[in-house]
């Protein structure tokens, strides 16, 4: 619907669909809608009640089955914040009985059932939808907004007793619930604009933000970022092969050339209605705001392929990664670059944004020390490679885009001991569950000794130190901010050791037969 804000009307309503265990990330078109707002009927889970008539809410504490949160059953996550969960049936937010759960950082919650989260304008959010009624035949969740309903309780199932009592329930503000997010935002500052606070609007770890297009059209990323220059320009999506990573001038990727086709000097990329997508925020900005203008406002694309980093380009080798696990995957890409940097830097690399979950495997390269999901180096040296997985579970790995590199490269195995030259086009393992610290891409060409000791945190507070191979770690030594000795280890003869700390910043020394290195690191 472009250009909304020259639309004359009353009240609106949504419709949108929801594929049956496909997750979204999401924003709310309309205001003042909440987490429990995401229901449908409960015979087949599609809302195909008659236009423009009010929807509340009807199970069994309402006397009625007409509408369900459980049956389809719709669950919702927060990114980096912890959220409340009530395990009692009937009580309220707030509650003293309701649990306050802690996010991973830089992870998402666990699925949550606070039906007050309200979803605010630029806010974005995860969703999915599983359980459809037998009587559904599409594969698909039919929803609209908004809902009518004033007040919400918890409930945790419909398979709970039915003799639980049900309290009044907390109020919701539904002041302007018919109106497009852009509505009566006019006032003596911001004009026309949508203006958002990341400290409190979104949900972010004060570097990397989950925003929301709060437009009924197509958000141009290219005028996104020039008014918002306190933004790094790049922006993570879902698709459906996981997160991939976008920025404002590129919108063709050819899976068949292996590059970025830069020909169309006037390629842009968008974010569609509805979606919500990451940003990361530079490090010397000074404003903490977000604005959305008219001028972003963009009719429908010709195309909505994927969208990936601009450094792709046809003079650069790329290897892609991709982690595949029955019929869900994730993608990560090693570029080699003259101008690229082995440190993470912020305008060449992205790093990997992981769900707790693990809906599918993630894999992932280090740069300097991060997990990155693309990862921008000036060669190939000792660059560790790892997967997060669910324990137990196999996951088939594969190297694509091998023979544009002009050196020879190999797999090395911390495990085995073993080096496997990597002749082909592409290499295909297999791995079981989660691994890191134990494969590295490297090639003959060797460097500095220096460059050959990695530090980086995979997981929550955990320390992998990794040595070149062939080159065992003698030492490593873990420092907090004040200088104090944490932990360390001697004599250690692997090329991999593992720490376990709590979670904060350190320095650590590591030392193997000829170089050390001493880095700062943040522990989750």
């Amino acid at each position: 619907m472009y250009r909304q804000d020259y639309l004359t009307y009353g009240k609106a309503w949504v419709d949108f669909e929801m594929e049956e265990g496909k997750p979204y990330w999401m924003s709310a078109p309309l205001q003042n809608v909440y987490a429990g707002d995401m229901y449908a009927p409960s015979n087949n889970g599609r809302q195909e009640t008659a236009a423009f008539t009010d929807i509340t809410y009807k199970g069994k504490h309402e006397n009625g089955t007409t509408n369900s949160r459980w049956n389809p059953a719709f669950y919702q996550k927060a990114w980096d914040k912890a959220i409340a969960y009530v395990t009692k049936e009937g009580y309220t937010h707030m509650n003293e009985n309701a649990t306050d759960v802690a996010a991973v950082k830089s992870n998402w919650s666990i699925e949550y059932n606070d039906v007050w989260v309200p979803y605010s304008k630029g806010k974005g959010f995860y969703a999915r939808v599983e359980d459809l009624p037998e009587a559904n035949t599409s594969g698909k969740a039919l929803v609209r907004l908004p809902k009518a309903d004033t007040q919400y309780s918890y409930e945790v199932s419909t398979k709970a007793s039915n003799n639980l009592s049900n309290p009044d329930g907390s109020p919701i503000n539904r002041s302007n619930a018919y109106a497009l997010m852009d509505k009566n935002v006019v006032d003596n500052t911001t004009g026309n604009d949508i203006v958002i606070d990341l400290n409190t609007d979104v949900d972010g770890d004060d570097r990397h933000f989950l925003i929301g297009n709060p437009y009924m059209t197509y958000l141009d990323m290219k005028e996104f970022f020039e008014e918002n220059t306190n933004l790094e320009e790049k922006f993570w999506t879902l698709d459906r092969n996981g997160t991939s990573v976008g920025t404002p001038d590129v919108t063709v990727w050819s899976e068949a050339n292996g590059y970025h086709d830069h020909t169309d000097k006037t390629a842009q990329s968008y974010v569609a209605p509805m979606t919500a997508f990451f940003v990361e925020l530079k490090k010397d900005a000074t404003t903490k705001t977000i604005k959305f203008t008219t001028a972003m406002m963009a009719a429908k694309p010709t195309t909505t392929d994927n969208v990936y980093t601009k450094s792709y380009s046809a003079s650069n080798p790329i290897l892609t990664l991709t982690a595949e696990r029955g019929e869900t995957r994730s993608v990560a890409r090693l570029l080699t670059s003259d101008k690229g940097h082995d440190e993470y830097e912020a305008s060449e690399d992205a790093v990997l944004l992981l769900d707790s979950e693990l809906d599918a495997p993630m894999v992932y390269t280090v740069a300097g020390d991060v997990a990155a999901q693309f990862n921008t180096m000036q060669s190939i040296k000792n660059v560790p490679l790892g997967v997060y997985a669910d324990k137990g579970e196999e996951v088939e790995l594969t190297i694509r885009g091998i023979s544009q590199f002009a050196e020879k490269l190999y797999l090395y195995d911390a495990v085995t001991k073993q080096s496997t030259p990597l002749d082909d086009d592409s290499y295909t393992f297999r791995v079981t569950g989660p691994s890191h610290g134990r494969f590295t891409l490297t090639s003959q060409n060797r460097i500095s000794a220096e460059s050959d000791i990695c530090v980086y945190s995979p997981t929550p507070g955990q320390l992998l130190v990794m040595s070149a191979p062939e080159e065992p770690l003698q030492r490593v030594q873990v420092y907090d901010m004040s200088g104090r000795m944490v932990t360390s280890r001697d004599n250690i003869g692997n090329t991999t050791s593992q720490l376990t700390v709590p979670s904060g910043i350190y320095v650590v020394y590591a030392e193997n037969e000829t170089g050390n290195v001493r880095v700062k690191v943040r522990v989750r």
